[in-house]
């Protein structure tokens, strides 16, 4: 059966939406710009879902792990170095001779890359999901890239000392064991859990083969990793910033399709994050503009009306009903 949202461990083509990020602003400007603006598809994994799965809402947002061809070239900062990401198999190469995750059904393409520090948080439009079209991760490979992330986050600070840059302490990482492999983890149960085979994916044959998910069963937090645990620490950051969580309007709403066989290449992913700055850019200007105009309008019906008191009283009252989000009290 097919599900509202993509589950954790699902292999997604992904494509920004960025005329459906500004049509609420009814800002012509924004809209103009919006179109101008070439969005092109990536690939990905579900790495979890950071909503309560619920069939009336619009969209959920999901964790997005990033999948690039060859070692990375455009790196966040000095502190990320190319051998911070994992082979996927048949993709057997790696600096550190890091093991390939293996999705089942196998890779398309060759010499394909999770990319330790190109991550997102995504709203994904609610729609059918057929777990049997998708090309997975088990639950086993999701946790082996952790592990080797929680490596990566500690290099980082490790190389910042080294050059004398402030940073966190890398004792405050936390690095991940090897869990287990016999049955399911709690945050990562997809199905019915069975012994390893030869090459450690018995749970993944289980999952791609004869998934069944009813929507009651899609909406279970314990079983498809709706947010991670304090054991289960999130994705590292992206794009040099805390993802924009506080502000729904600005994280990148995307179009999604499981069939990432249809891909003729494989694309940069970095080139996706360059995307979701350039229309966060044009939301921010948007509210600046709109805010501006109200403030204006506001001084033109009253500056022959009223006193400088009321005038400064009633530009302060416009410019807050006017922003996009009240102010924290």
């Amino acid at each position: 059966m097919s599900t509202f949202t993509p589950l954790p461990g699902m292999h997604l083509t992904i494509r920004l939406n960025p005329v459906a990020m500004v049509e609420h602003l009814d800002d012509a400007v924004a809209l103009q710009a919006a179109r101008r603006m070439s969005s092109r598809t990536y690939i990905g994994y579900v790495d979890c879902l950071r909503d309560f799965p619920l069939p009336v809402k619009p969209y959920h947002k999901c964790s997005i792990q990033f999948v690039g061809q060859g070692l990375p070239t455009r790196l966040k900062d000095e502190f990320v170095e190319r051998d911070m990401c994992v082979p996927i198999y048949p993709n057997t190469l790696h600096p550190l001779a890091r093991e390939p995750l293996r999705a089942k059904p196998p890779f398309l393409f060759p010499d394909c890359y999770q990319y330790s520090f190109v991550t997102a948080t995504v709203r994904v439009p609610n729609q059918n999901f057929d777990p049997k079209l998708a090309f997975w991760l088990s639950g086993k490979h999701v946790s082996e890239h952790h592990r080797l992330l929680s490596h990566d986050l500690y290099r980082r600070p490790v190389l910042k000392r080294e050059k004398g840059v402030p940073g966190p302490d890398p004792a405050s990482i936390i690095l991940w064991e090897r869990q287990s492999t016999r049955g399911p983890s709690p945050d990562l149960n997809r199905g019915p859990s069975t012994s390893d085979d030869e090459d450690g994916d018995a749970e993944d044959d289980s999952i791609a083969s004869k998934a069944s998910f009813s929507r009651s069963e899609a909406a279970s937090p314990v079983a498809h990793n709706v947010v991670p645990s304090a054991s289960h620490p999130a994705a590292p950051s992206d794009a040099g910033h805390m993802e924009p969580d506080e502000d729904p309007d600005i994280i990148s709403l995307v179009k999604v399709a499981l069939e990432i066989g249809k891909m003729e290449h494989i694309l940069d992913p970095v080139s996706f994050l360059d995307e979701r700055e350039a229309i966060i850019a044009v939301i921010k200007d948007s509210r600046a503009r709109n805010a501006a105009a109200f403030a204006q309008d506001v001084y033109a019906d009253t500056k022959s009306e009223v006193s400088p008191a009321d005038l400064d009283a009633k530009d302060v009252l416009g410019d807050t009903m006017r922003l996009s989000k009240p102010p924290r009290t």
